[in-house]
């Protein structure tokens, strides 16, 4: 429940198919969600009713389906090649934390 965790929490941690893929700010949630990184937390944050209640189609994979690379690889607007086949670490930007190899280099390679 974002909305609890943003009462209580500094930072939130978003998991998608059993993997933390973000680890954002309170205040990234906010306005139109420009300071989230990973598509997924984007999209999440997106669908909530006060944002638009924007759905992506599809769903999580289920337990027996998860690929070998990325978890979000079949959802994703911003993949790479190498998403397929190769999953991608939890990078550490200092307070935030995302699973993305967008930001491999570090956030300012993300904007």
């Amino acid at each position: 429940d974002i909305h609890a965790a943003l009462e209580v929490a500094d930072r939130i941690g978003i998991f998608y198919s059993g993997y933390v893929i973000e680890i954002a700010l309170k205040e990234d949630f906010s306005g139109d969600g420009e300071n989230l990184l990973h598509p997924y937390t984007k999209a999440l944050y997106k669908a909530l009713p006060a944002n638009g209640f924007e759905l992506t189609k599809g769903h999580q994979p289920l337990h027996g389906e998860i690929p070998t690379g990325c978890p979000y690889y079949d959802r994703c607007d911003m993949r790479f090649d190498r998403c397929k086949d190769e999953r991608p670490e939890l990078i550490d930007l200092g307070k935030k934390k995302v699973r993305c190899f967008k930001y491999e280099g570090g956030i300012e390679d993300g904007t």
